[in-house]
């Protein structure tokens, strides 16, 4: 899973600072790129979900959390990719609620969120005093 984190961190790099991807034609790419990295913890938090359950994933681990993370990610990343509301009002949005700030507030919010998230994790885990995965390695 780190490997992925990784790989995906590095090509939002690439896709930030390399001026090639600055064009517009390139806007949905960057979308994508930034989506998939913002949901890149959907497998494993699938997998935590199969391996200890799906309650246990909802109430122990935060899932509910990190299901709303992931969709103000995606909601942001459709945002920006459409360039909605520029395209539904053209000229209305020029200096004020561009697509390209929406997805920045929601960014942060997801951040917020996951903040939240991971916090209600560590105060289930220090109350009960161990970790409740019975294996170090969790298989398919």
């Amino acid at each position: 899973y780190l490997t992925v984190v990784i790989v995906l961190g590095m090509a939002s790099i690439v896709v930030s600072l390399w001026d090639k991807f600055s064009e517009s034609r390139f806007r949905p790419l960057r979308a994508g790129v930034f989506a998939v990295f913002g949901l890149s913890g959907v497998i494993p938090a699938v997998h935590y979900a199969l391996a200890e359950g799906w309650l246990n994933a909802l109430t122990n681990a935060s899932l509910g959390w990190l299901i709303l993370m992931g969709s103000l990610y995606l909601l942001g990343a459709f945002l920006y990719a459409f360039r909605v509301p520029e395209c539904l009002y053209p000229g209305k949005f020029d200096i004020w609620f561009q697509s390209h700030q929406i997805f920045h507030v929601l960014v942060i919010a997801a951040a917020f969120v996951h903040l939240h998230g991971i916090t209600e994790m560590l105060t289930y885990r220090m109350s009960i005093g161990a970790c409740a995965v019975q294996s170090a390695a969790l298989v398919l």
